[in-house]
Parts: structure tokens; C-alpha cells; sequence
């Protein structure tokens, strides 16, 4: 055999053990989908096949769950009024995004930065809130915390909205429940 022969026989080993690392860059990945998506969905099916009780555990009742939420009326009434918001509510809005991108693209508008901002209003807005929001929580006089722990405020306690490690936690509830 050739040395050329030789080289084409390690290719493969080279482009199996290439595809194991893109594996792994892969694996965090799919270990929080796992973790977060498909289990819930998994352990919520799970239950739906028992009945709770408040005084004396759950009971496997099987599709009877099921059964009687196909049979009840406000179900399809439910499914009816989320189809006809569906098929109003996303062409309009598919509508409206598109003419206000080729509005925004034509260069015919003289201060473009008037209408851009206004397009990027309601993203802001929401940030906004949720600073406010934690403010009023945690605010030094009248925030609710300090009305529910008045002795910690009275006593000289540093203002948890001055602490760095808060300041972390605050900025991630607002990422978690806002999706900035």
C-alpha cells in the first residue's frame, strides 16, 4: 500500500471523532430540552391518567380524564375562540410588520429615527416596568418589603437594592419573568 492509501484510511477515523465533539457542543443543549421540556410534558401526561383528591392521595382513573374534558362544550367553545384570534390576529400583525419594514426601507421618510423608535416602543416599555416594579418592591421606605420587615429596616440594615449579589438576583427575575 501507498502512503496515500494510508491517509485515505485514517479520513474517517478523523471525520467519526470531528462529529463526537460537535456531540458534545450538543449536549448541554439537549440536556436542558431534556430537563426542561420533554420530562414536564412527559410527567404531566403522567398525571392526567389520575385523579387528586384532597383527603386520601390520587387515583388512577385512566382516559376518563381525557373523555370529560373532549365532552365539555367550553373546551371546543375555547378551541373555536383561540382559532379565530389565530387566523385574525397573526396575517394582520404578518401584514402590518411588513408594511411598516418596507415603509421604514423605502427612504422616503425624512426622520427615520422618529418612526424606528416608535417601532421599538414596546420593547422598552416592559424593561421599563419591571425596573419600576422591583423598585416599588424593594424600595428602602415604601417598598414592600421594607413594610413587611420593618425591624431589619429600622435597625440600619444596608438596602438590599445596594447589596451587588441583589442587584444580580433583581436583574435575573426581571430576565426570567420579562424575556429582556
Amino acid at each position: 500500500m501507498t502512503h496515500a492509501a494510508d491517509g485515505d484510511a485514517r479520513m474517517p477515523l478523523r471525520k467519526e471523532k470531528q462529529q463526537y465533539v460537535g456531540m458534545l457542543y450538543c449536549l448541554p443543549y439537549v440536556v436542558v430540552f431534556l430537563m426542561g421540556t420533554i420530562l414536564p410534558i412527559l410527567y404531566a401526561l403522567y398525571l392526567s391518567f389520575f385523579k387528586e383528591r384532597m383527603v386520601g392521595g390520587s387515583r388512577f382513573v385512566g382516559l376518563k380524564n381525557f373523555v370529560r374534558a373532549v365532552s365539555d362544550a367550553k373546551l371546543w367553545e375555547s378551541f373555536g375562540r383561540v382559532s379565530l384570534y389565530f387566523l385574525i390576529q397573526v396575517p394582520l400583525m404578518l401584514a402590518l410588520a411588513l408594511l411598516a419594514a418596507l415603509i421604514l426601507d423605502s427612504g422616503r421618510i425624512r426622520h427615520i429615527a422618529i418612526p424606528r423608535m416608535l417601532l421599538f416602543l414596546p420593547y422598552a416599555v416592559p424593561g421599563v416596568i419591571a425596573a419600576l416594579m422591583w423598585g416599588y418592591i424593594y424600595g428602602q421606605r415604601n417598598g414592600l418589603i421594607g413594610q413587611f420587615f420593618p425591624n431589619v429596616r429600622s435597625a440600619g440594615a444596608e438596602p438590599a437594592v445596594r447589596r451587588r449579589h441583589a442587584v444580580f438576583h433583581l436583574q435575573y427575575c426581571t430576565v426570567v419573568l420579562y424575556g429582556i
